[in-house]
């Protein structure tokens, strides 16, 4: 930054040294050079500007698409189902962030998933709270919320209607590769702890795609 600056100081003497010497000559003939070299120092003077204040990379502000697979560390439910969500979030500082993340898969029960017979389809709706410290593009952290469960056809053991809420709870980690300054594209997995009677604990395995502002 020293190098530029002493660059355009010595730049700038060049040319009130040149206008000088021509003193005599200035008033006709730089009807035409004065403007144009005007226009070269006010160029030079907004490259300058543009070098010193490069596009921010450090945006703290972003919402995401998630897609991947949900799979439970029970036998009594079906894996590899299908999860789709959203994901939205912000930087308190630059290596700590509070989000949110809302999921939706189905399972299939197997055995006694939250007291349902065997072959009953359940729809899961996470939303769940997020702390992240982030290190590059790296972050780790906790999620906390709440599991929508609900299903139709089959009369659970345990839960009175079609439809249950559990508390879930766990850690996550993943990570955001920067395409463009605004854009990432990543990955992150979250084990999830569920309160649910006859319930399982799950993990998602999820690409996401970012827009960061």
């Amino acid at each position: 930054m020293h190098d530029r600056d002493n660059h355009f100081i010595c730049m700038s003497h060049g040319i009130g040294f040149a206008l000088k010497r021509n003193m005599k000559n200035t008033i006709m003939k730089n009807k035409i050079n004065s403007p144009l070299i005007a226009l070269a120092v006010l160029a030079c003077s907004y490259s300058a500007l543009a070098e010193e204040t490069p596009e921010t990379t450090n945006r703290s502000v972003y919402a995401g698409l998630l897609a991947g697979a949900t799979n439970s560390a029970s036998s009594t439910v079906s894996s590899g189902s299908p999860s789709l969500g959203v994901t939205a979030g912000f930087k308190l500082s630059p290596n700590f962030g509070l989000g949110i993340m809302g999921n939706y898969y189905g399972q299939t029960s197997s055995e006694n998933y939250l007291g349902l017979p065997s072959g009953t389809n359940t729809k899961t709706l996470l939303i769940v709270a997020q702390a992240d410290a982030f290190l590059g593009d790296f972050h780790m952290g906790l999620d906390l919320g709440t599991a929508i469960h609900s299903w139709t056809g089959s009369i659970s053991q345990v839960y009175v209607g079609s439809s249950a809420d559990s508390v879930v709870f766990g850690p996550h980690a993943g990570f955001d590769i920067k395409l463009t300054p605004s854009l990432s594209l990543g990955a992150e997995g979250h084990y999830l702890f569920s309160n649910a009677k006859n319930g399982a604990n799950n993990l998602l395995a999820l690409a996401v795609f970012k827009a960061w502002l």
